[in-house]
């Protein structure tokens, strides 16, 4: 018992107790920087790749008649899109940026309006510098998009507004993501503690 309680209270169980600690500390940050860099990243990644998408879909379509929108015509065209493409979900907004019509439209709006000036550094930038705006479903998390003025007769009426990670492809790959970082920071936890 001497024995023990001597070793228990040696400098060098002191010592190894709190480097131990300090490696499990420098542990979690290192996996909380990867998780976030590599989400980061990918955001980046999506956006770059999927800048043309809003002008493409501005250029698809007649969205105003003498100044206003077709509503159910729009959905169906938005539709038409999503199918194609189901990571994404379209918004016609006005020039103030209400939305008018929107798609998929089985989860209701939390808010109905987006910030322009997040839209307009986009346009601005052809998507070429990292932008993140509101996803109008879930504003309390931020998300890569695409967006796109609407002319009718080379006159401003709108824009196209595409978040390019929808709610439901956002559940799944968040779903697929976190299960691949976590075994990564696990495995690279093991491995230091280990050493």
């Amino acid at each position: 018992n001497k024995v023990k309680t001597k070793f228990f209270n040696s400098l060098y169980w002191k010592i190894g107790l709190t480097f131990l600690v300090i490696l499990l500390l420098l542990s979690t940050v290192y996996i909380y920087i990867s998780v976030f860099t590599a989400e980061m990243y990918f955001q980046e990644a999506s956006q770059r790749l999927n800048a043309e998408i809003a002008p493409h879909i501005a250029e698809a379509n007649q969205y105003f008649i003498n100044g206003e929108p077709d509503k159910e015509l729009l959905k169906a065209f938005f539709k038409e899109v999503v199918v194609i493409n189901p990571a994404i979900e379209v918004y016609l907004l006005d020039k103030k940026g209400k939305i008018i019509t929107f798609f998929p439209d089985e989860q209701e709006l939390k808010i109905n309006r987006i910030e322009m000036n997040l839209v307009q550094d986009f346009i601005e930038t052809k998507g070429n510098e990292f932008v993140i705006g509101v996803d109008p479903k879930n504003p309390s998390a931020e998300k890569v998009f695409s967006a796109a003025p609407v002319f009718e007769n080379g006159q401003l009426h709108g824009y196209i507004y595409v978040i390019l990670a929808s709610e439901e492809f956002k559940s799944t790959m968040q779903f697929l993501f976190n299960s691949y970082i976590l075994r990564i920071g696990l495995r690279s936890m093991s491995i230091t503690l280990i050493a």
